[in-house]
């Protein structure tokens, strides 16, 4: 009778130790789905780019229709804002971290929108993630609105490693950017 109560036992934990592995690679493939595509490719080249500050935390410019920016040594900073030039922006971003890239493998690259009353509010279904491995990738934003101003934030879910590196966003509007640092 006791080895009968241990079969069952062992079958009932059986079943629920399956049953919760097929939920939990349910919500992976969900979540996984949620973020936009991540393309290998592109390039930056940020010499030249009038006004950046290659050193800053945080630096961008805008110069030829393209946002610049370089981030060292960061775990969570937006942008300047910026308008777009048309309703689909792509931007090449290209990062690597202070901690072994098996670590923490990827930051998040989220695009949020200034509103009418001058806050940030972000755009549902534009966040995606990047590998932080030193390699350039391309991700599109579609459907934004020509006449709002964006930016994008970067967010690396550490408490002990950073990121550096630079990104492009093309094409632009404007060569006018707003200041996100009284935000911060």
């Amino acid at each position: 009778m006791k080895r009968l109560l241990k079969v069952m036992a062992l079958a009932l934990a059986l079943v629920l130790a399956l049953s919760l592995a097929g939920c939990g690679d349910e919500a992976v493939a969900e979540t996984e789905s949620n973020y936009l595509p991540v393309t290998p490719g592109g390039s930056i080249d940020t010499t030249g780019v009038e006004g950046l500050d290659q050193t800053a935390r945080m630096s961008c410019a805008a110069q030829d229709g393209t946002m610049y920016a370089v981030f060292n040594g960061i775990r969570d900073k937006s942008t300047d804002y910026f308008r777009p030039g048309s309703d689909t922006i792509t931007v090449v971003c290209q990062a690597t971290s202070t901690s072994d890239s098996s670590v923490i493998p990827s930051f998040r690259l989220s695009l949020w929108m200034m509103t009418d009353d001058g806050r940030a509010q972000y755009v549902g279904d534009a966040m995606t993630l990047v590998n932080a491995d030193g390699s350039c990738y391309s991700i599109t934003f579609s459907g934004l609105d020509t006449s709002r101003e964006y930016k994008l934030t970067i967010g690396y879910a550490t408490a002990t490693y950073y990121l550096n590196g630079a990104l492009t966003v093309s094409p632009l509007a404007t060569e006018e950017l707003t200041s996100v640092q009284a935000e911060e």
